[in-house]
């Protein structure tokens, strides 16, 4: 997979995850779980998530990223930024949940996260959890997110922990 030039593998360990051909992985089912590769980092989180306002990032840096994840109204921080190591590069993770019943419009189970100006906004439902790393390879950023339904038997998150484990740059 090439992102922002900058190429990659990953390892899926179990039969089930499905893909689009280009930037996401899924398994379906209960729990489920959402990858999504992104081409470029977002230029920032909503302010307000539920009408769409957001203020561009000065400083588009990992942790400032991540920082600003923590700020979306509305969202509980499961894990605060911290300084992860990749594939042999820095990076940063965050992990945030969105709470049922935050959701902008009633029955829509959707809340918006981050945006980005040439894909738009990242939105999760409501009662997930969204893990997203920021890692910088030779100065390119490279994004990536999980989104993580909550529960579930067997749990899901080691099954993230493996894919992300296994990132390797070419």
């Amino acid at each position: 997979m090439t992102r922002e030039g900058v190429t990659f593998s990953i390892d899926v360990p179990t039969p089930g995850w499905t893909s689009n051909g280009s930037f996401l992985i899924r398994r379906p089912g209960d729990p489920g779980a959402v990858f999504i590769f992104w081409p470029n980092p977002p230029d920032g989180a909503y302010d307000d998530p539920c009408a769409h306002l957001y203020t561009p990032l000065v400083d588009p840096s990992p942790i400032e990223l991540a920082a600003d994840i923590t700020r979306i109204p509305g969202i509980d921080v499961v894990e605060p930024p911290m300084d992860v190591t990749i594939g042999g590069h820095p990076g940063v993770h965050v992990a945030v949940s969105v709470p049922p019943g935050t959701d902008c419009e009633p029955g829509s189970d959707v809340f918006y996260l981050w945006y980005d100006e040439e894909i738009g906004g990242r939105w999760a439902d409501t009662g997930t959890t969204v893990n997203a790393w920021i890692v910088d390879v030779g100065g390119q950023l490279v994004w990536f997110d999980a989104e993580v339904d909550a529960g579930g038997d067997p749990p899901v998150e080691p099954l993230v922990q493996h894919i992300v484990d296994s990132i390797e740059f070419e």
